[in-house]
């Protein structure tokens, strides 16, 4: 994402997100913040798809890309982290919280290239329903509380 390596406001690399909010809150204002959901971010995403490009032929740059990239696997790795609670391991959070990096990206590439299908209302539907639930922990390792925070989370995606 543009925004993951000089970013402002909720935005990784910026300002703290807010910690007196609750869990789903800060996590939706933070996604909302790193994906294209109005045309000021979809600009932003459109020149680090390019820079992302770039970073194949410039080694110079790609210090600069894997710092960005260190900087949003983080941060999904503290929402998921957040969400969940202390009852899943550390292993069961970080699968999530790639698998939520990966998703994020993936969103982000396709409203690049494809925006008429991967439009800002589509895309907290996708977090919130791709099998599994990007923001849950797999239903072996989470305890009974997350399913209902991530529910709750998810539903409020359906704009």
């Amino acid at each position: 994402m543009p925004h993951t390596v000089r970013g402002r406001g909720d935005r990784p690399g910026g300002a703290a997100p807010d910690t007196r909010l609750d869990p789903r809150t800060r996590a939706e204002r933070v996604l909302a913040e790193l994906l294209p959901m109005d045309a000021e971010r979809q600009a932003e995403n459109e020149v680090w798809l390019a820079f992302t490009a770039r970073t194949l032929v410039d080694s110079e740059l790609r210090s600069l890309s894997d710092e960005g990239y260190e900087l949003l696997r983080e941060g999904c790795r503290r929402l998921v982290r957040d969400l969940a609670g202390d009852g899943p391991s550390a292993t069961a959070v970080a699968g999530e919280a790639d698998r939520l990096h990966a998703l994020v990206d993936g969103l982000a590439v396709h409203a690049a290239t494809r925006p008429e299908h991967n439009t800002p209302r589509r895309m907290p539907r996708h977090l919130a329903t791709s099998p599994p639930r990007h923001l849950a922990i797999s239903p072996r390792s989470r305890p009974r509380s997350v399913p209902d925070r991530v529910s709750r989370w998810a539903t409020g995606c359906g704009g």
